[in-house]
């Protein structure tokens, strides 16, 4: 899913998104496509949240602490823009108040990650009822709750 989550978190073509339910929303967009392509016929194994090599968190963690960093920097000037232009009588819109949605949370072990594997858990289930290319498909979803 590594490669599913984070093109849907870094869209080349559109905005990111800034919820989390919109980012669901994309993988599970994503995760159709890919699967139209493959078009897997007896088993589907989808692996979110697997365990990364020490040598790679560490570089992930200094990556993610200075992005997070700049993320602050950036939510900081954003609202003293706008206290600014409040303060002009000038008017905001909605879209401009927004924080922008956090990519650091696609880490094993966060929060998102338990709710992504959820979310797959309900889509799966979804799909399974309802398309009639799913219904001879085995589904196994491995996530960080799954004991081996």
């Amino acid at each position: 899913m590594n490669g599913i989550v984070h093109p849907c978190s870094h869209p080349e073509n559109r905005p990111a998104p800034t919820t989390e339910a919109e980012m669901m929303v994309e993988v599970f967009k994503y995760t159709n496509r890919v699967l139209n392509m493959a078009r897997p016929r007896k088993l589907l194994m989808i692996a979110v949240d697997g365990v990364a090599p020490r040598a790679k968190m560490n570089q992930q963690r200094s990556r993610r602490f200075r992005t997070a960093k700049d993320a602050k920097f950036e939510n900081e000037q954003k609202e003293q823009q706008i206290r600014d232009m409040e303060a002009r009588g000038e008017a905001i819109n909605e879209a401009a108040k927004q924080k922008k949605w956090d990519s650091n949370s696609i880490t094993p072990g966060t929060p998102f990650m338990d709710i992504l594997a959820e979310s797959l858990k309900y889509w799966v289930a979804h799909k399974l009822a309802t398309d009639p290319g799913w219904a001879s498909l085995q589904v196994i979803i491995s996530d960080a709750t799954m004991l081996i």
